[in-house]
């Protein structure tokens, strides 16, 4: 399950705010009361802002990357987290290893990336422990 990278709980959820646009048709009646008509509706997905549903921080990717991090591809973590440990470009988290694949200075967030070959995470991870 994936953590929020600011407050560190385990999350399987995330709030999404979308700005939408409505458009109105407004008019006087008959009796010369003022009256409108709804006409549309758009959504925003661009502007979307994807929140952490425990601490409501921001969290740092675009609404089309929600699902990625909710399958954790990849870990986003701070780089003071006290479950990592790290050396160079790579981190042992949770009993596996990742390579950093960007690290983000403002936020001091760590995306990090599963690395897949067996024996290379296993000499990673023996060297990194």
């Amino acid at each position: 399950m994936p953590k929020c990278p600011f407050c560190g709980k385990e999350i399987n959820t995330v709030h999404v705010y979308r700005e939408e646009t409505h458009k109105y048709e407004y008019f006087l009646d008959e009796k010369n009361f003022l009256r409108y008509n709804h006409l549309k509706a758009e959504r925003d997905d661009l502007h979307a802002i994807c929140i952490c549903p425990e601490c409501g921080e921001e969290l740092p990717f675009p609404l089309w990357k929600v699902g990625d991090f909710l399958r954790e591809k990849p870990v986003i973590l701070r780089s003071d987290d006290p479950e990592i440990k790290r050396k160079g470009d790579y981190v042992l988290y949770k009993g596996k290893i990742y390579k950093i694949i960007r690290e983000e200075d403002v936020a001091d967030l760590l995306h990090l990336k599963l690395v897949e070959d067996g024996l290379a995470a296993d000499i990673l991870k023996a060297d990194i422990e």
